[in-house]
């Protein structure tokens, strides 16, 4: 990213009935002061109150932001999972009621309401990746609960020469250890997927009309199966266990089957997360007091491993995670005299997790 951005007059924030002249006036000043400051600083809080018009305010620089990026890298929108929906629904008045068509016929978005859909969109070549990619809060810290890359870590793990008999008897028991019975049952399609490289996986799922619409796997969950770093000998210590035939016992052995598969899942999204090579131009926090406390899983992504003591195991598994990703930040918070004065400066300091050398 080459700062700086400039704020055109191809955005007109005023919306007959829900923003007057003058506010749109007082925004698109707002608009032209962050672009200005971001030249020379990483991070700024915009800190207005509820009903000042941050949304709109902050849809505008990250377009500004988006379509001036060299690289065509997205703008990450993390948002609460309470207005996730809300932020899609302003983004749709404002590139309706406020782009000109010059920027309404480029401008693309991208809602990820987990990490799976997240990383799908950065797979995404130049000519169709989103500009602005809106992101829960929360949603790296889920776990990959997609059953696709449950399975592709499961054909992993079976590839192992001793689980040869489990790799022949699994695509019996694949649907239930899925939890895909109602979406196909089919031993034979199981069976299929087991022999085609992942890689080629969308293929077979448009054959036997289950397309996804993308890649089913990402490219960073790709690239970490493929690492024999990779920790799967307690899935594969488990799957030695797998029935090679129905017998009384199945539904038992599948649900402890089911549970492992959980555990292996967990390291692996976080070796998948901390291994992603993917770098954005801005990153948009609303509601930033979230990270006022350092202890949080949200803050934990911006800090590294040293800078919080008595964290949760989980926030110590992705500490750092979004650290070095981001060229500038931009805060959205309605309540900054609510917050203590450590507080505030907890939330400051996440600027630290700016990519610092842009």
């Amino acid at each position: 990213m080459t700062w700086p951005v400039t704020f055109t007059d191809h955005v007109d924030l005023f919306v007959k009935g829900r923003i007057s002249e003058s506010d749109a006036s007082r925004q698109a000043a707002t608009v032209r002061a962050i672009l200005k400051r971001l030249e020379s600083q990483p991070g700024l809080v915009l800190a207005d109150e509820v009903g000042m018009g941050k949304t709109f305010v902050a849809l505008a620089v990250a377009t500004m932001v988006a379509l001036q990026d060299r690289a065509d890298r997205p703008v990450v929108v993390m948002v609460p999972p309470s207005v996730h929906a809300k932020w899609a629904t302003d983004f749709r008045v404002f590139e309706e009621r406020c782009l000109m068509p010059v920027l309404k016929r480029r401008l693309r978005e991208g809602v990820a309401g987990n990490a799976v859909e997240f990383f799908r969109f950065l797979d995404d070549d130049r000519a169709t990746r989103p500009h602005i990619i809106f992101l829960k809060h929360g949603a790296l810290h889920y776990n990959l609960n997609d059953p696709w890359i449950k399975f592709a870590v499961i054909k992993r793990a079976l590839s192992s020469h001793s689980l040869s008999k489990q790799r022949a008897a699994f695509p019996r028991f694949a649907a239930r250890l899925l939890r895909l019975e109602s979406t196909i049952s089919d031993p034979a399609f199981y069976a299929e997927m087991l022999r085609v490289p992942a890689r080629d996986w969308r293929r077979i799922l448009v054959k036997w009309g289950l397309d996804t619409g993308d890649d089913p796997i990402p490219e960073v969950l790709h690239t970490v199966l493929r690492n024999e770093a990779v920790e799967l000998k307690p899935l594969r210590e488990l799957l030695l266990k797998m029935p090679h035939y129905e017998t009384d016992s199945v539904k038992d052995r599948l649900t402890q089957l089911r549970r492992g598969i959980v555990e292996a899942m967990r390291e692996v999204w976080v070796q998948a997360l901390m291994s992603a090579d993917f770098r954005s131009p801005l990153l948009i926090l609303d509601e930033a007091h979230h990270v006022r406390n350092r202890k949080t899983r949200l803050a934990s992504l911006f800090q590294s491993p040293d800078d919080v003591e008595d964290r949760s195991e989980e926030a110590q598994r992705l500490e750092g995670a979004l650290a070095n990703r981001f060229e500038r930040m931009l805060f959205l918070t309605a309540t900054p005299f609510q917050m203590g004065h450590t507080e505030l400066l907890n939330v400051l300091d996440r600027f630290q997790g700016i990519d610092w050398k842009h």
